[in-house]
């Protein structure tokens, strides 16, 4: 059970930083309909998930605090839990970076001894942008460290690239068969990666050695996955990880193995 007594703290955003923050949750808020904000001194994950006995699918941002944020003194864990993101950053999208951000935050201390946040109030200039939050219960709570140790790469089992412009046709190619749900990822004998939509259409992509095996995932969730010049892909037991710089984008997958 949460404290009932409630706190105030005010703070910034960079101004700077505003245009990159905005771009990531609008990135996550195709995720799923609820994304949470954890501030701490050092570091904020910010992340969105689809399931939740269950992960279909997961992905977070991992942003130094004081690149993104300045707060003079910050003695407690921040938890900030957004419903309807979407609606929540199109109304960020009338913010002026001429202007300060300032960000008007009321909490509760929880058991254990982080704040819960229940509403935010963002100023900027003339604006004033209300957000009530959610609750604990309506996305799950995870850490950086219980992430780190499910997503090392110690652990999974094998990898792919894709380049850039395969990535790109491989999204064209999904679009057009707009009945079909997922593509499979099937690594032949001689070790060629190759992406595929059953009976429709597939593409060449890498070459990794003898795997013999192939995965099922939902095409949906390819708008998710940031684009580079090269995309690395790592297969783990249950999901596909994709790891950018400051990202992880994790995809459950349907599996068989042909031994």
């Amino acid at each position: 059970m949460s404290r009932s007594l409630s706190s105030k703290l005010i703070f910034s955003i960079n101004q700077s930083k505003f245009d990159d923050l905005l771009r990531k949750l609008e990135d996550l808020s195709k995720i799923g309909d609820c994304l949470k904000i954890k501030i701490d001194k050092e570091n904020t994950l910010i992340y969105a998930m689809v399931g939740e006995k269950i992960i279909l699918a997961f992905k977070s941002y991992l942003l130094k605090t004081d690149e993104y944020f300045i707060i003079k003194e910050l003695d407690i864990n921040l938890n900030i839990i957004i419903p309807s993101p979407k609606k929540f950053t199109k109304g960020l999208g009338f913010i002026k970076k001429e202007s300060p951000i300032k960000l008007d935050i009321s909490y509760r201390e929880n058991d254990e001894g982080e704040g819960n946040v229940r509403f935010v109030q963002i100023k900027n200039g003339k604006l004033k942008l209300s957000q009530p939050c959610g609750e604990e219960s309506e996305i799950k709570d995870i850490d950086n460290n219980s992430l780190n140790q499910k997503l090392n790469l110690k652990n999974k089992k094998w990898s792919f690239s894709i380049s850039g412009s395969d990535f790109s046709d491989i999204k064209k190619l999904s679009n057009i068969n707009s009945e079909g749900k997922t593509l499979s990822v099937e690594v032949n004998k001689s070790g060629v990666v190759t992406i595929s939509e059953q009976s429709v259409w597939d593409l060449e992509v890498d070459n990794i050695g003898d795997h013999d095996k192939v995965i099922i995932f939902n095409k949906s969730f390819l708008g998710n996955i940031n684009e580079n010049e090269n995309i690395d892909f790592h297969v783990f037991d249950s999901f596909i990880l994709n790891k950018d710089v400051d990202s992880n984008l994790m995809i459950s997958f349907e599996q068989t193995f042909e031994d």
